[in-house]
């Protein structure tokens, strides 16, 4: 099942589309496109009771010029979002994520849902200039088994490391105050570098040209390592 929304300017957020809970299991790509009016969230899951997500099956995600995009998902405020997520299991099988020209978006998945992208395998962030987390940085103090933290503009500090077992296609473009990527891709500690032939499916977008000569990466070599499937746009 397919989902696009386009120029859609009456509604907060996907929730508010009474047939959006319906058959939810059956979504697979969901696109929300040119909406410049009032939508501030994806997912409004305080307008809910249940405790299943519409977006639970999604594969591919697609968000693209949202003005009023604040957050991916909106917690009720009584609700503790470390005793809720674990019960949804939101984008436990999504493998596609692209965010565009979202100008109010600093963080785009909460802290808890970590253990839910184990299953992504292209992650592409464009021209969203307030950027600051990939995975909120809020808890991540609490003593919990989450790996994965990805740094964009204006991450101050991390010690954390995103592990991409899945992920294969990178795009980083316009995001030129971005200094360091902890990324883990598991061929990065190869002992000779890697050749395209052994990764097939790997693809690096890169632009502008300064930003991969400036960038630090989680090990010495990873430049060197993924020179094969770099592409310079």
């Amino acid at each position: 099942m397919l989902l696009r929304i386009l120029e859609c300017h009456n509604v907060r957020s996907l929730s508010d589309i009474s047939i959006f809970f319906q058959q939810t299991n059956q979504l697979r790509s969901c696109s929300v496109e040119d909406c410049k009016g009032i939508i501030e969230s994806v997912l409004d899951l305080s307008l809910s009771n249940s405790l299943c997500s519409p977006f639970e099956n999604l594969e591919d995600l697609r968000l693209e010029r949202l003005d009023n995009l604040h957050v991916l998902i909106k917690f009720e405020a009584s609700v503790s979002i470390s005793r809720s997520l674990p019960l949804l299991g939101i984008f436990s099988h999504l493998k596609s994520f692209v965010i565009k020209e979202c100008l109010n978006m600093k963080q785009i998945f909460p802290f808890k849902l970590a253990d839910d992208l184990q299953n992504l395998e292209k992650l592409v962030v464009c021209d969203c200039v307030q950027m600051e987390e990939i995975i909120s940085s809020e808890g991540e103090n609490q003593d919990i088994n989450t790996p994965m933290e990805f740094s964009l503009p204006k991450l101050r500090n991390s010690n954390r490391t995103m592990v991409c077992n899945s992920l294969w296609n990178i795009e980083v473009s316009k995001c030129t105050n971005l200094k360091r990527m902890p990324l883990h891709i598991p061929f990065f500690q190869d002992t000779d570098p890697s050749v395209p032939s052994a990764h097939p499916r790997k693809v690096i977008c890169i632009y502008p040209n300064k930003w991969w000569e400036s960038v630090e990466w989680e090990y010495p070599n990873a430049k060197e390592v993924l020179l094969p499937w770099l592409v310079l746009i």
